[in-house]
C-alpha cells in the first residue's frame, strides 16, 4: 500500500511539473510564513519540520515522529539491552554490561544529577547513595563518581610530572598515567604501583612508589564543584536478571550478588534480610504493590519493608528450588518458572504441575504474565499458552522461538517479546462471539533494526518500548496537535489593522502517517475605494485580505523516509467585485532523518505548484510564487535535558515568462536556472537565492532559545531574529521577533512581533 501512495505522490508531482504555470508576486499569502518557533529561527524550518509548522515549510514531516506514530531506534552505544520496565512516567533499562539508564525527556541518561552542598566532601556524597556496610562496594561506587566527573584531572598532571622525573619515556607517560589512575582503591599500594613501573624504569630508578601512592590516596576535594553526575549503577554490582520500576523513583534490581533496591539511594537486601537467596531471578509487583521475588533457593514477597517467603508448610520443599518467574492471580493462585515445569500453587499447600500436556509449547517456561482480565500468559520455546475460565489458547509463534516477556496495551492488545521479533496480539471480537486474533510481527525485515527482543513495556502515554540486542526501540505515538498564530504587521509604519494569523491541527493515522488542515490570512485593513477625485465624492471603506486554507498528508516509506503533499486553494481580495482572484496550489516534499549520519536530517519543497490568477478580465494573468527549498539541519548536541540545533535553508523563486507572456514550468526550470542568458548570469542566479539560518538550544525539555537570520541578496534584505519557547503541561507557548534589518528600505519589519500557542492532547 505504501507504494501505492509513493507512486500517487509522484504522479501528482508530475502533472503539476507538466501543466503548473509558475511565477511571482501574487496571492503573497501563499508564500507569507507563520509558526512563532520558525521565524525565531530566520523562517528556518524545512529540514527540521517535527511540529504543525511543517505544514507551511515541509508537509514530508507529518509522516514522521513526532508527528506521526513511527518506530524509532535508540542506538546506545552498539550495546544490546536485556531489560526494560516503566510505570507511569517513569522508564528504566539495563544493558549487556549491567549498566542501568533512565529515560529522561527525549534520550536516556546514565547518571543523575547530584548538587554539592557546602562543606560535603566526596565519601559523604557515595554515603548517601549507597547505603551498604560493604567497603569494597563504597570504594567501586567512590571510583565509579570519580571516572564519571572526571575528577583525576588534577592527579593526572601531578603524576605526569612525578614519572617524567623519575626517567619514564616521554611516549610512555600518558599511558601509564591511566594504568595508575584507574586502580582500584585496593591497589593503591606499594606493591601494585612498584609492579606497574617495573615495566617502564630500570630498578635503580624504581624509588617513587611511596610518592605515587600517597598521591594516588589523597583525598579528592570537590568544594567548588556545582554539581556531580552520580552513575546509576553505582549499587548493583553483579549480573542484573531483572528490573521493576514502582511510582516515586523506586527501581527494584534482581541480581547474583542480592536483591536491589533504588529510592533517592541504592539498598542491597540478602539472605540475612529474609531474601531466600543471594541470586535473584525474576521480579513481579501484585495489584496492593507487593513485590514477588523468584531466586534461586525459592519465592519470596516484600510488603511494608519486610521479606517473607512463599510456601512454608509441609509442602516447603517444592518451594525450595530454584524459581525463574512469579505471578499471582486475583483469586490468590500463584504460578511459579520451575526448571522443567510451571508450578500452579495455592495457599492451602494444594498445588498442581503443568506442562507440554497441560498444552505448553515446552516444558521449561520462559516468561509468565497476568493480564488485566485475570488470564495467565505463559511463555516457553515454541509459543504462547493463555489460560482462562473457558480453557487454553494457543499461539504458535515458530518451533525455535524463544519468549521472553509479555506486555498490555490494553484488554484486547497484547505484545510478545521474543527472539525472533516481537509479536502483537489483537483479539477482535466477532458477532459469533468466538474472538478472533490477529497477530502481526515487527522484526528487523520490516520496523527494526534487531529481531532479538529481550523486553517489552507498555509506557503510560501508549508507546511500545523493547529493549533489543542491538540498542532500544520505541514506537512513538504521533502528537495530535493544535496551534493559533498571530502577529501584526509592518509595526514600525503604525498601521494597527494589518495582521497575519493562522490556524493548524495535526491528527497521526495509524501507521500512515498523519494529516493537517491550516488557514493562513493576510489582512491588509481598510482601504477606500468608489471615490471621483476632485469631485469630494468620498467611497466606501473595504477591506483587503488574502487567505489560503489547505489539507496535508505525510506519510512514511522508510523509518527514516517520508513524503508530504499540501492541496491548497487560495483567495485573494484587493478590492471587492474589481480585484479578487482565486487559485489552487500544490506543495511537495521529502523529509530524510539522520542522513550519513545520526541527527542530520534533510528536507526538499516545491511550494505553489499552480495556475496563475487573474484580477480582471482586461489585466493579464499573474503568476502565484512558485518556489523551490532546501533544507538541513543538525543536532550536534542530543543528551538528557540539553538539546542543541542547527539548521539552515534557501530557497528561490522559479519564474520565467515566454514571448507570448504565458508561463510554462518546464521553461522556467530550464531558463531560469540552468540556461545562462545575456539578461542573467549564473552569478545573478545564485544571488536571487535567499538563506535562512537559525540556532535553538532547549534546556530541560521545558524552555528553548532560539536566534536565526535572512540574508536575500537580490533583494538587498537582511533580518535577524529572537525568540523564545516554554511548555507546561499539554501547551506550549512560543514568541519571537525581529530585531534588526538592514538595507535602507526594509526598517518597516523591525520589532514585528510573532506569538504562537500549541495544545497537545
Amino acid at each position: 500500500m505504501k507504494y501505492i501512495l509513493c507512486m500517487v505522490w509522484a504522479l501528482l508531482l508530475c502533472a503539476q511539473i507538466l501543466f503548473a504555470n509558475v511565477g511571482q508576486s501574487s496571492v503573497a499569502v501563499l508564500n507569507f510564513p507563520w509558526g512563532a518557533r520558525s521565524t525565531g529561527l530566520g523562517e528556518t524550518f524545512t529540514g527540521i519540520a517535527d511540529t504543525e509548522e511543517a505544514l507551511f515549510y515541509n508537509p514530508a514531516g507529518l509522516g514522521q515522529a513526532p508527528l506521526a506514530n513511527a518506530w524509532v531506534h535508540y542506538d546506545q552505544h552498539d550495546f544490546g539491552y536485556t531489560k526494560i520496565h516503566g510505570v507511569g512516567s517513569q522508564l528504566w533499562s539495563v544493558n549487556e554490561h549491567g549498566e542501568i539508564l533512565s529515560f529522561v525527556g527525549s534520550s536516556w541518561n546514565r547518571y543523575h544529577t547530584h548538587f554539592v552542598d557546602d562543606g560535603e566532601e566526596l565519601e559523604d556524597v557515595v554515603e548517601r547513595y549507597l547505603d551498604v556496610s560493604g567497603s569494597d562496594l563504597r570504594e567501586r561506587a567512590k571510583d565509579m563518581v570519580i571516572a564519571k566527573n572526571n575528577l583525576r584531572d588534577e592527579l593526572r598532571d601531578e603524576l605526569h610530572a612525578v614519572l617524567v622525573e623519575a626517567g619514564v619515556d616521554g611516549n610512555d607517560v600518558d599511558s601509564l598515567v591511566e594504568v595508575l589512575v584507574q586502580l582500584p582503591a585496593r591497589e593503591q599500594n606499594e606493591t601494585a604501583v612498584f609492579a606497574e613501573l617495573a615495566y617502564y624504569l630500570a630498578d635503580d630508578d624504581l624509588h617513587t612508589p611511596g610518592e605515587i601512592v600517597e598521591l594516588l590516596r589523597a583525598p579528592l576535594d570537590i568544594r567548588g564543584r556545582f554539581s556531580l553526575r552520580i552513575p546509576y549503577n553505582i549499587g548493583p554490582s553483579g549480573r542484573v536478571y531483572d528490573i521493576l520500576a514502582q511510582e516515586n523513583d523506586v527501581l527494584w534490581v534482581a541480581t547474583d550478588d542480592g536483591l536491589w533496591r533504588f529510592s533517592a539511594g541504592w539498598t542491597q537486601y540478602g539472605s540475612l534480610d529474609g531474601v531466600p537467596s543471594e541470586t535473584v531471578y525474576s521480579l513481579n509487583q501484585g495489584e496492593s504493590g507487593e513485590i514477588y521475588i523468584a531466586t534461586k533457593a525459592g519465592p519470596a514477597r516484600y510488603i511494608d519493608g519486610d521479606f517473607s517467603r512463599i510456601g512454608t508448610g509441609e509442602e516447603e520443599h517444592l518451594l525450595s528450588q530454584p524459581v525463574y518467574a512469579i505471578a499471582r492471580d486475583a483469586e490468590g493462585v500463584w504460578y511459579f518458572a520451575l526448571e522443567e515445569s510451571l508450578l500452579e500453587y495455592y495457599d492451602d499447600e494444594d498445588y498442581t504441575y503443568i506442562g507440554t500436556e497441560q498444552g505448553l509449547y515446552d516444558s521449561r517456561v520462559t516468561a509468565l504474565f497476568i493480564d488485566s482480565r485475570d488470564r495467565l500468559w505463559v511463555g516457553t520455546r515454541g509459543g504462547v499458552v493463555r489460560f482462562d475460565e473457558e480453557g487454553r489458547r494457543r499461539f504458535n509463534l515458530g518451533e525455535n522461538t524463544v519468549v521472553k516477556s509479555f506486555g498490555e496495551e490494553d484488554s484486547h492488545t497484547h505484545w510478545v517479546a521474543t527472539d525472533r521479533g516481537a509479536s502483537q496480539i489483537v483479539e477482535e471480537e466477532q458477532e459469533s462471539g468466538s474472538p478472533e486474533y490477529v497477530i502481526t510481527i515487527f522484526h528487523e525485515r520490516n520496523s527494526l533494526h534487531s529481531s532479538h527482543i529481550t523486553d517489552v513495556v507498555i509506557a503510560q502515554n501508549g508507546d511500545i518500548w523493547l529493549s533489543t540486542d542491538s540498542g532500544i526501540e520505541r514506537y512513538q505515538r504521533g502528537q495530535m496537535r493544535a496551534s493559533l498564530f498571530f502577529e501584526n504587521l509592518l509595526p514600525s509604519l503604525g498601521i494597527d489593522d494589518m495582521w497575519h494569523a493562522a490556524a493548524a491541527v495535526v491528527y497521526p493515522i495509524g501507521d500512515w502517517g498523519s494529516v493537517g488542515f491550516f488557514w493562513n490570512q493576510l489582512y491588509f485593513g481598510e482601504i477606500e475605494t468608489g471615490g471621483v477625485s476632485g469631485t469630494g465624492q468620498a467611497g466606501s471603506q473595504e477591506s483587503a485580505f488574502e487567505f489560503e486554507t489547505g489539507l496535508s498528508y505525510g506519510f512514511p516509506v522508510t523509518s527514516d523516509f517520508s513524503l508530504g503533499l499540501n492541496l491548497k486553494y487560495a483567495y485573494s481580495r484587493l478590492e471587492r467585485d474589481r480585484a479578487e482572484a482565486t487559485t489552487v496550489a500544490v506543495d511537495a516534499g521529502l523529509l530524510r532523518r539522520n542522513l550519513f549520519i545520526d541527527n542530520l536530517d534533510l528536507g526538499f519543497v516545491l511550494k505553489n505548484m499552480g495556475p496563475p490568477v487573474t484580477y480582471s478580465e482586461s489585466e493579464a494573468a499573474d503568476p502565484i510564487p512558485f518556489l523551490a527549498r532546501l533544507g538541513l539541519s543538525y543536532a550536534p548536541i542530543d543528551r538528557p535535558g540539553s538539546r542543541l540545533v542547527v539548521a539552515v535553508d534557501a530557497n528561490r523563486e522559479i519564474v520565467y515568462r515566454d514571448e507570448d507572456g504565458g508561463y510554462n514550468f518546464i521553461q522556467a526550470i530550464y531558463y531560469d536556472l540552468l540556461r545562462r542568458d545575456d539578461e542573467k548570469s549564473y552569478m545573478d542566479k545564485f544571488r536571487e537565492i535567499i538563506w535562512h539560518g537559525g540556532v535553538e538550544y532547549t534546556y530541560a525539555d521545558f524552555i528553548s532559545f532560539r536566534s536565526g537570520i535572512l540574508y536575500d541578496d537580490a533583494g538587498s534584505r537582511s533580518e535577524l531574529s529572537i525568540g523564545i519557547g516554554a511548555e507546561l503541561n499539554n501547551i506550549l507557548a512560543d514568541i519571537s521577533i525581529i530585531v534588526s534589518t538592514l538595507g535602507d528600505d526594509n526598517q518597516v519589519r523591525e520589532n514585528q512581533t510573532r506569538f504562537s500557542v500549541t495544545y497537545i492532547p
